[in-house]
């Protein structure tokens, strides 16, 4: 167990600089992360020190007991923590998506209730979401029974709380209706079976079944948006794919540097480069700056559709359908481009930095891995497709929880 910490923690009604607690959190983390993996201990240390340094209860509004910060500005602080350890950005990611769920469900109150229990406690959140998985029946008092099994659920082992979404079993149509349950819950079986995976190690994205788990009517996700709920909440997706960029982006930039790091202090000039160090390698500084440019266009895009996203989140009960759309749609390619950049340079690093920086005592080759595995979680060509539909023809193809059986 690593032991990490924020060297001064931060103070509620003091002016906090977040990105900068974000950034020497996500050294600490760099410094740990190869060890860690080898280790595979689970990164409850981790998660500590980012309750420690007040980053958990951002996104809750001051009225509730937490910082009032932007959506934007949480994407970047995911962004930071990445670059140190891909694996920690995402559990806090889908700790910033989840805590989302109450506020974008209950129009009315905005989710006060939980977002207060959650400030107050400090709560880490995980999930268990998905679209046809868990079946809940109805039960007197407001109350349900939840049974089934999910699939790659992130961040249950180490999280205090988890959002869980599940079917109405009552009604024929996939109806949702989500709960706030503790995570370590009785009634959640872990299956334990994300170690052999290959990216993303420390994120304890295990399967999960729940054995007819009672939720009691104060654990029931208020539903005050409108009609019934037959896909994903308001901007679950949509501001879902500014942080998995900010992931992707952070791990990107996180392979460059550390790659850097290896040219200024451990490379030796190749024999037929006609210099005396590797940075003075015209080719090898050729490639970095090739790696920066794309690294840097992508992140502009990146802040642009943050933005977006937060202006459109801070008027979400007036928000139209089309405006949405089109979030999604940018959301999608902003996904689709920080992957092809993230891809291309956490692998072509060793182009310029050779085959002994493979080695995992340098830990450049983990950034890879990190980002394979998060891109592999919904196939990208699809989505090109689907941006090239609405392109054309005005299409936009969303999840369909309905679809008719073929």
């Amino acid at each position: 167990m690593s032991t990490v910490s924020a060297s001064t923690v931060p103070l509620k009604d003091q002016n906090i600089d977040f990105i900068a607690v974000a950034r020497k959190l996500a050294e600490q983390f760099a410094e740990t992360a190869v060890k860690r993996e080898e280790d595979g201990a689970l990164p409850h240390a981790e998660i500590q020190a980012l309750k420690d340094a007040g980053l958990v209860n951002f996104l809750i509004p001051r009225e509730f007991g937490g910082d009032g910060g932007g959506l934007a500005e949480a994407a970047d602080i995911v962004f930071e923590i990445s670059k140190g350890d891909a694996s920690i950005g995402m559990l806090l990611a889908f700790h910033y998506k989840h805590v989302l769920v109450p506020p974008s469900l209950d129009y009315i109150h905005d989710g006060a209730d939980l977002l207060r229990q959650s400030a107050a406690n400090k709560w880490f959140w995980g999930n268990i979401t998905g679209t046809w998985d868990l079946k809940a029946e109805p039960l007197s008092g407001g109350r349900y029974s939840v049974s089934g099994t999910k699939k790659m659920c992130t961040g249950t082992s180490v999280s205090d709380v988890v959002a869980v979404a599940a079917r109405r079993a009552d009604i024929e149509r996939n109806q949702q209706v989500h709960f706030v349950i503790d995570a370590n819950h009785e009634r959640l079986h872990n299956h334990n079976d994300w170690g052999r995976y290959p990216g993303l190690k420390l994120t304890a994205t295990d399967t999960f079944t729940v054995n007819d788990l009672i939720v009691d009517a104060d654990r029931v996700v208020p539903h005050t948006h409108g009609t019934p709920l037959e896909t994903f909440p308001p901007f679950y997706s949509e501001y879902g794919m500014s942080l998995y960029a900010a992931i992707l982006l952070g791990a990107a930039y996180g392979a460059l540097e550390g790659a850097a790091n290896y040219t200024r202090k451990i490379s030796g000039p190749r024999t037929w480069a006609g210099v005396d160090a590797p940075t003075a390698d015209p080719l090898t500084l050729h490639s970095y700056g090739d790696f920066w440019i794309k690294l840097e266009t992508v992140h502009a895009l990146f802040e642009k559709f943050s933005n977006r996203v937060e202006k459109a989140w801070v008027n979400r009960k007036t928000v139209s359908e089309q405006e949405l759309t089109d979030i999604a749609v940018r959301g999608q390619a902003l996904r689709v481009a920080v992957a092809n950049a993230g891809l291309h340079v956490s692998s072509h690093i060793f182009d310029v930095t050779g085959a002994r920086s493979l080695s995992v005592d340098y830990g450049l080759e983990r950034h890879y891995r990190d980002i394979r595995m998060l891109t592999t979680h919904e196939p990208l060509m699809y989505w090109i497709r689907n941006i090239g539909d609405y392109f054309i023809n005005g299409n936009y193809t969303r999840v369909q929880f309905n679809a008719p059986s073929k």
